[in-house]
């Protein structure tokens, strides 16, 4: 899907970003933009924002359906994984976020009984196809905590 400036500048300001990926190949990105504790309590009234960008979504290296949700720390943060990747953006770019079922299962996530997901988002500018980083979560193995779960 088509990234539009108004997406890029939702995500530059939001304060948090949700990750899903739903049964199928459609996904969402959502910015958050959190009202400030402050003035949550001169208005009761006020909520939080949600922006909801549709993009296609995929898992990799699985054959279940299985759906994904990941939650990271949006730019305003000094350590957020997606600040790179959305300084990066243009209008107009193909985005769409690849989750990795294990990708990091290295033998000694293996021996402790746990397990490795990743998802990264895919922007694809013309010929060129780029790849960022956004999360990684090792959990145990069936655990209910886990960034894919399995249809």
């Amino acid at each position: 899907m088509e990234i539009t400036k108004q997406d890029i500048q939702a995500l530059k300001l939001c304060d948090d970003v949700i990750l899903r990926h739903h049964r199928g190949k459609s996904g969402a990105i959502e910015a958050i933009k959190r009202a400030s504790w402050e003035a949550k309590q001169k208005n009761p009234f006020l909520e939080d924002k949600h922006y909801v960008i549709a993009i296609n979504s995929y898992l990799i290296n699985t054959k279940d359906d299985s759906t994904a949700f990941e939650m990271i720390a949006g730019p305003s943060y000094a350590h957020s994984t997606i600040s790179g990747a959305i300084g990066f953006l243009r209008e107009g770019d193909d985005i769409s976020l690849e989750w990795a079922k294990g990708f990091g299962d290295s033998d000694s996530v293996k021996n402790a009984g746990m397990t490795s997901d990743m998802v990264f988002l895919v922007v694809q500018r013309k010929d060129k196809r780029y790849n960022f980083f956004l999360a990684q979560s090792i959990t145990p193995i069936g655990s209910l905590a886990r960034m894919i779960k399995a249809a």
